[in-house]
C-alpha cells in the first residue's frame, strides 16, 4: 500500500493506519533531523515526534497528487529551521567522519571524488548553506528526484536543477581555493 493511500484511508477515519507511516519514516526522519541539528537525541526525537503529530493535524491538507515523503520532510525541514530561530542556533557544522563520508559518496562532474580531494570536499562542504546541505543529502543520500525535492522547498523542477548546479559549480570553486 502506497503513502498516498494510507493517508485517505486516515482521513477516511482509519486513524491507527497513521502508525504505519510513523513506523515507514520515523528512522529516515531522524537521520535527517539528525544530519541538520547535531544536537542530543532528546532533541532530534522531539522535532521528529512533532513532525508526526503536525502531519496528522494537517493530512486533510496533503495533496495528493504530491508524495507524502516531500510532505513530511518538509514539515520536519520547517521544524528544524524554527528550532534555530528559536535557539538562536547557527547552521551546524558536521563532524569532520560526516564529512569524510559525504566525500566517499558524492559524484561531481560524474567523477568518483579521489582520495586526496576528499578533504578538500569536506572543507568546501562546511562553507554551504543549509538549503545547499540539504540538497545533497536529498539528491546523493536518499536519491530523491527533482519533483521530490521542488515539493519539499516548494520550487519547480527546473529551479531545482539550476541549485543542484550552481551547488556543484560552488563546490568545485570551493575545492580549487583549497589548493
Amino acid at each position: 500500500m502506497t503513502d498516498e493511500e494510507i493517508v485517505s484511508l486516515v482521513i477516511l477515519g482509519e486513524k491507527e493506519k497513521f502508525g504505519e507511516l510513523m513506523e515507514r519514516y520515523e528512522e529516515k526522519l531522524i537521520k535527517y533531523v539528525t544530519f541538520l541539528l547535531n544536537r542530543k537525541r532528546e532533541d532530534t526525537e522531539d522535532i521528529v515526534a512533532e513532525t508526526f503529530i503536525k502531519a496528522y493535524q494537517n493530512l486533510t491538507g496533503f495533496e495528493d497528487d504530491k508524495k507524502f515523503s516531500s510532505w513530511i520532510y518538509r514539515i520536519a525541514h520547517n521544524l528544524v529551521i524554527d528550532y534555530f530561530r528559536k535557539n538562536k542556533i547557527k547552521e551546524k557544522e558536521l563532524l569532520d567522519e560526516e564529512w569524510q563520508e559525504i566525500g566517499d559518496r558524492v559524484l561531481i562532474e560524474d567523477e568518483i571524488i579521489k582520495n586526496e580531494e576528499k578533504e578538500k570536499l569536506a572543507k568546501a562542504f562546511k562553507k554551504l548553506n543549509l538549503e545547499e546541505k540539504n540538497l545533497v543529502r536529498w539528491f546523493y543520500f536518499e536519491e530523491k528526484s527533482y519533483e521530490e525535492i521542488g515539493d519539499i522547498l516548494r520550487i519547480s523542477i527546473g529551479n531545482v536543477g539550476v541549485k543542484l548546479n550552481r551547488m556543484k559549480k560552488k563546490l568545485k570553486e570551493l575545492m580549487e581555493q583549497e589548493k
